[in-house]
């Protein structure tokens, strides 16, 4: 089944339970997702790099076989990848912006599944490699253009500039190695805050997509206080259910730890 140019470009399918079906349009749906990850990236950073990243992020989905398949063909068919190589494209033709366009770009490529290290091209599972694969994005890359049109400039080194922030109490009294380690600690930490904007979005608005009763449901949610009553009653049951092993003795163990520590002053902790 091929798919005819001026044929509408398709996000996603929802069968009603009538039986009937419905179709999101891919512009509307990149849209949505911009929107709402400008709004969650604006919270922290420039909102343009949210918003550059919700059009992207299904780039891939103007693909021949990934429109076959949702009007019902039987194809298993990738889409994420796509736009990360445009933010690939987008930063070599920026030159100073290699760093924020690759965290878009890793954040883009696992959006339904994880981040990846970033690696060579050698090392399966990386980004590099992962990307290096994408070979057939020019068939489509027309109507990808032709309906995405308004793609953002991110901001220069918006993220080194708050990443570095860290540093300026440090009083010179780092030396060149711990600074590493604190911007590599914030880059992750940066990295994998854009992804969280991004799957957030995206996964809200297949959520409203036909109608918003399930989002609206999602945010009829408990407060802090009686989530964690909750939580606290759903932790005793399991830990009581649990066989005593040397291995579970250290989970509980690591639990605890992270009990105590919540107690302490706020800030950001890491299990490693």
């Amino acid at each position: 089944m091929e798919v005819s140019r001026g044929e509408d470009f398709y996000a996603r399918k929802v069968e009603n339970k009538d039986g009937s079906e419905q179709y999101q349009l891919l512009k509307e749906h990149l849209t949505n997702v911009a929107e709402l990850a400008s709004e969650f990236v604006g919270q922290f950073s420039d909102k343009n790099i949210g918003y550059a990243m919700g059009l992207l992020h299904d780039a891939g989905k103007y693909s021949e076989a990934f429109q076959q398949r949702i009007r019902g063909a039987l194809v298993k068919v990738g889409h994420a990848k796509a736009g990360a190589v445009v933010c690939e494209n987008l930063y070599e033709a920026s030159e100073k912006n290699v760093f924020m366009y690759r965290l878009m770009g890793m954040a883009i490529m696992g959006h339904h599944n994880k981040l990846s290290d970033f690696g060579t091209v050698a090392q399966i599972g990386t980004y590099k490699m992962r990307i290096s694969n994408v070979n057939d994005i020019e068939a489509y890359a027309a109507d990808f253009a032709t309906e995405i049109t308004d793609i953002p400039q991110v901001p220069k080194d918006d993220s080194r500039m708050r990443i570095r922030r860290p540093l300026v109490s440090m009083n010179g009294q780092s030396n060149s190695y711990q600074q590493k380690v604190v911007i590599g600690f914030m880059a992750q930490l940066y990295g994998r805050m854009l992804f969280s904007c991004l799957v957030d979005a995206d996964r809200i608005d297949a959520q409203n997509y036909p109608d918003s009763e399930a989002s609206k449901i999602m945010n009829a949610h408990k407060s802090i206080p009686d989530l964690q009553i909750v939580f606290d009653r759903a932790m005793d049951k399991f830990q009581k259910a649990a066989k005593r092993t040397a291995l579970n003795d250290i989970r509980t163990g690591i639990y605890r730890d992270c009990l105590t520590a919540s107690q302490g002053e706020k800030g950001f902790f890491s299990l490693t």
